[in-house]
């Protein structure tokens, strides 16, 4: 997903997005978020129509005197990002591995011990004695 200027600036106060965090439940009208967010109606609708400039809100009419906003998926996706979890969790694996190794090569430690590395030499060795 891409961010633009416009929804920089859009996401640029708490409030607008407290708004959208409250639409992200259910669609709501501006007197509803109003009475949410414990602001007046005038200033709900400035940052509502903010929202919706830059694509994160849409407004809904229903046919009756109501306007409901709600939020897009563009919204959604800022809210609530759909990243995968092997994302995540291959992410954080090759995290870990990267500073195991890291402290290893900085703390001068052989990545085997000494008896794994001896190993093969002792099975060369019992291949080369005599068989009785």
């Amino acid at each position: 997903m891409e961010i633009d200027r416009e929804t920089i600036k859009a996401l640029s106060s708490d409030t607008r997005v407290e708004i959208l965090k409250a639409l992200y439940e259910r669609r709501r009208t501006v007197s509803e978020l109003s009475r949410k967010l414990g602001l007046a109606a005038p200033t709900v609708l400035e940052h509502v129509q903010k929202l919706e400039r830059a694509n994160l809100v849409a407004r809904k009419e229903t046919g009756h005197k109501w306007i409901y906003y709600e939020i897009t998926e563009k919204g959604r996706n800022i809210i609530k990002p759909k990243t995968p979890v092997y994302v995540i969790l291959s992410f954080f694996i090759g995290f870990v591995f990267s500073i195991i190794g890291a402290s290893k090569l900085i703390s001068g430690k052989a990545f085997f011990s000494e008896k794994a590395v001896a190993e093969p030499k002792i099975a060369e060795e019992a291949l080369k004695a005599p068989a009785y």
